[in-house]
């Protein structure tokens, strides 16, 4: 099921021109149009006992609209798109009272915050709250081009999205996504007027790196990028050694020939590509490739996979149309799991109710899905008793919001499950060493 999805970075001319027309897109563009909430009223709030969100606990809307959610890993909820009118909203959970124990809004004609309070002796949160502070080496590949009114940097030159600027939407995005939990720092930035060489030993000039875009010469093939030459020059693995790093976000434009994202170190594995050998780390650290044609989405598309590779790796493989794990519970899709008939909460390709690659946006395809069972995890309920419709309503049918959603159901509780594995899948997916 893993299959390996390197940037588009080799395309052909005529798809790399319609890429750079289509991919080319405006980063705050993309966060604004990732938080815009559906059109029509919004109803959310958060349960909480003594100030702690508490997950699994599921909120009922009734009255103009019915519908239920479950509360995340921090006691979040919320109702999306709802016409003006009158609803009631309870929250039940086993083994636990709550302060209202139901709210009459009526005639609501306006967004509203509604809290509630819980209490009783099992009605705890198990969620973690161990931060994952991580150190990134922000590498970024840009070279000149001389231009009548002067050298500009090629990311500028194409119109393409700055690296920079990418890269702390990324930082942000996650700390939003995991309520503060994962949080990236940039500590050390070097930015280099070069295009990788490759690994057969070919090394674009900037003029022939602009007569491949330009489609009058030829893009070379094999487009792979030398990794190993990247990791000496750079003395990545001096860096991660030391302490100094613990991952590297490496950035280019179209044909330097980066994976999505590669591991380097010692028992390296899978991770939507293969492992990188011949270093001297003393520990896997995880290099993320990216292209600033792109944008946000894509950045996080590249985690999306590099998370999939993880959890295959913790549970010694994944697959569809199959329940043999609790990450293939976790990842099923239903379109492509015909014995089940029924979704978890998706992958990078497919969201619960996809129907087809990339469809992450389809409002008129309903699923049933176990999603927001994972908000109780380790303690699943078998899946088919707790199905729950789902559209892409759910994720507000954004792209950005359908990872968020995603990653908002990564398993985050404490301890160790009946299986061996830790609870808090992000311990896994900040720190690909905690698989091996």
């Amino acid at each position: 099921m893993i299959r390996s999805y390197k940037l588009v970075f080799g395309r052909t001319a005529a798809a790399a021109a319609l890429s750079m027309m289509a991919c080319s897109v405006n980063v705050d563009g993309d966060i604004a149009s990732e938080q815009q909430a559906l059109a029509g009223n919004v109803i959310s709030g958060r349960v909480t006992k003594s100030g702690v969100g508490i997950p699994g606990v599921t909120v009922t809307l009734a009255g103009a609209k019915s519908m239920t959610t479950t509360t995340d890993w921090n006691g979040n909820y919320a109702f999306y798109g709802l016409s003006n009118g009158s609803y009631s909203v309870r929250p039940t959970k086993a083994s636990c009272g709550f302060t209202p124990d139901v709210v009459n809004l009526n005639n609501l004609t306006t967004s509203v915050t509604q809290n509630f309070t819980a209490s009783g002796s099992s009605c705890n949160s198990n969620a973690s709250t161990q931060v994952m502070n991580k150190k990134v080496y922000l590498l970024i590949f840009d070279p000149t081009v001389q231009t009548p009114s002067g050298p500009q940097r090629a990311s500028a030159y194409f119109g393409w999205n700055d690296p920079d600027t990418l890269s702390t939407a990324q930082k942000t995005w996650f700390e939003t996504t995991t309520y503060n939990r994962m949080r990236y720092s940039i500590v050390q930035r070097s930015l280099v007027n070069d295009i990788p060489r490759k690994e057969d030993g070919f090394d674009y000039t900037i003029d022939q790196y602009l007569a491949c875009m330009n489609q009058t010469g030829p893009c070379h093939d094999p487009d792979g990028a030398d990794y190993l030459a990247i990791v000496q020059q750079f003395n990545i693995c001096g860096k991660v050694n030391a302490g100094q790093i613990d991952e590297v976000w490496m950035w280019g434009g179209p044909f330097f020939g980066f994976y999505e994202s590669r591991l380097a170190g010692p028992n390296g594995y899978w991770y939507n590509s293969p492992p990188l050998e011949g270093t001297t780390c003393n520990k896997l650290v995880p290099i993320m490739g990216y292209n600033y044609e792109r944008a946000l989405p894509e950045v996080i598309h590249n985690y999306m996979h590099r998370s999939e590779s993880t959890m295959a790796k913790v549970y010694g493989d994944w697959q569809e149309n199959r329940m043999n794990h609790n990450f293939d519970k976790f990842a099923l899709v239903g379109v492509q799991s015909p014995s089940f008939g029924f979704s978890g909460c998706g992958s990078g390709h497919f969201t619960p109710n996809s129907l087809a690659d990339y469809d992450y946006t389809n409002s008129s395809n309903v699923e049933d899905s176990f999603c927001d069972d994972f908000f109780n995890y380790p303690n699943l309920s078998t899946p088919s008793s707790v199905l729950r419709p789902t559209s892409c309503d759910r994720w507000d049918c954004d792209e950005l919001g359908y990872y968020r959603y995603w990653m908002r159901h990564v398993p985050a509780a404490t301890g160790t499950g009946p299986d061996g594995k830790f609870n808090d899948w992000w311990k896994y997916l900040s720190n690909p060493n905690a698989a091996l």
